[in-house]
């Protein structure tokens, strides 16, 4: 599914185990509540440098509990997090499929998973970037019409 072990830009995902961090005392229900935890989960974003000016990862895997991203605005945030969630839903759903064809058979053959190329990757960056304002004005929207949001502070 999700490629581990090529390099950024968006090519391998970084994955953090919370078990690792946990401290004798700690409340180990998988939640990052305090900066400790925090940080940890926050030195994912990049490989090299603990405190770079731009994270060099936009998701991080979060093995045993989901993932995290993050945006340099809450558009991109909530784009990256939308995103992500389905694009991991059509992988699983594609290996799923493509796993209940025996190996070799006509329907399984040619749809080995591939990660994207690294021009692949930069093409669709620059894509996203561009692009990330229509899908928010409908979430907006949404919002707005939808009872569940009503702002009565």
């Amino acid at each position: 599914m999700l490629s581990v072990n090529r390099s950024w830009p968006g090519n391998r995902v970084p994955v953090f185990d919370i078990g690792q961090i946990y401290e004798s005392g700690d409340q180990q229900d998988m939640l990052v509540r305090d900066a400790r935890i925090g940080t940890a989960l926050a030195s994912k974003f990049a490989d090299k440098d603990p405190q770079p000016a731009s994270p060099e990862h936009a998701v991080v895997l979060m093995r045993r509990h989901g993932y995290t991203t993050h945006g340099f605005d809450i558009e991109t945030a909530v784009y990256r997090a939308i995103y992500t969630k389905i694009n991991a839903g059509v992988q699983t759903s594609s290996a799923l499929l493509r796993n209940a064809f025996p190996q070799g058979s006509a329907f399984a053959t040619g749809f080995e998973f591939e990660p994207l190329t690294d021009a692949m990757v930069e093409g669709c960056k620059k894509m996203n970037t561009g692009t990330q304002d229509k899908p928010w004005r409908l979430w907006v929207a949404e919002v707005e019409k939808s009872p569940l949001y009503i702002n009565r502070g």
